[in-house]
């Protein structure tokens, strides 16, 4: 659980500049192409994207699934699909099962639970 808390706090880490600041002088983040036929964000444009007010927190996100005690997120990235922005979190149980949820990065529901 401690290493979820600090991945998020490593991700949801600001420039000094405020938020007003930086969406003024920001340009509209893009998705970086991490593999073909997927669009996820680099961790900066998720940064911005997070800072124009265009998806939630991690954090938020991670609370949507409700992570159980024990359980460790692996990977959590920010991916455009058909109806929007995603977070997609593969987490690994505490009984070693990896399993993937995606959360509506607009408005933190939850579109598949583990």
């Amino acid at each position: 659980m401690l290493r979820i808390c600090v991945l998020a706090a490593l991700i949801a880490l600001c420039p000094l500049a405020s938020p007003a600041a930086l969406a003024q002088s920001a340009p509209v983040a893009q998705p970086h192409q991490a593999a073909p036929g997927q669009g996820c964000f680099s961790r900066q444009d998720q940064r911005t994207a997070v800072y124009q007010g265009r998806a939630i927190r991690l954090g938020v996100a991670m609370r949507a699934i409700r992570a159980r005690d024990g359980d460790e997120l692996l990977r959590a990235e920010l991916c455009r699909n058909s109806s929007g922005l995603v977070y997609v979190l593969t987490i690994l149980s505490r009984n070693g099962q990896v399993s993937r949820a995606v959360v509506d990065a607009r408005n933190g529901a939850v579109i598949k639970d583990r």
